[in-house]
């Protein structure tokens, strides 16, 4: 897995066996969005290597600080929430060396599902020597969400 520049699709989502059949797959309304990241080593730093967004998701350039190993990577979701039929697909490949905490800008609100569900899925891989902390912060549910 690297930040490979392609659309992310559907057809990349895994549906648990108790959503299916729910409208979301379908659904053309729901915004399919996410992040390809690969975060590598250079010199004394990481940084952001191949890296590709789509919307509503956006990376924020990494913060450095003085005093820690690590950089510190904001994932921003632009809109109010995973609505019905949304689908987040967040990929992270962490290259030897590197090290960072990974974290989004506040909780994920979940709305009401009418017909299907909404999905955040991630995949990430840490290469020998690298270390990575994930914080996706807190998932808010409201009543009649499907997740």
């Amino acid at each position: 897995m690297g930040a490979r520049a392609n659309r992310i699709t559907r057809d990349e989502f895994v549906t648990p066996s108790e959503l299916r059949g729910l409208g979301a797959v379908t659904d053309p309304a729901g915004r399919v969005g996410g992040a390809r990241i690969e975060l590598v080593r250079s010199g004394n730093e990481t940084r952001l290597g191949a890296c590709y967004q789509q919307v509503p998701v956006r990376v924020m350039p990494p913060f450095a600080f003085d005093s820690e190993p690590g950089v510190l990577l904001y994932l921003i979701n632009l809109t109010a929430g995973l609505m019905d039929g949304d689908a987040h697909l967040v990929e992270i490949a962490v290259r030897p060396g590197a090290q960072a905490v990974v974290t989004g800008q506040s909780a994920t609100r979940v709305h009401p599902a009418l017909e299907g569900h909404a999905t955040q899925q991630w995949s990430v891989r840490v290469e020998e020597g690298a270390c990575l902390v994930v914080l996706p912060g807190p998932v808010i549910p409201f009543r009649g969400s499907r997740y």
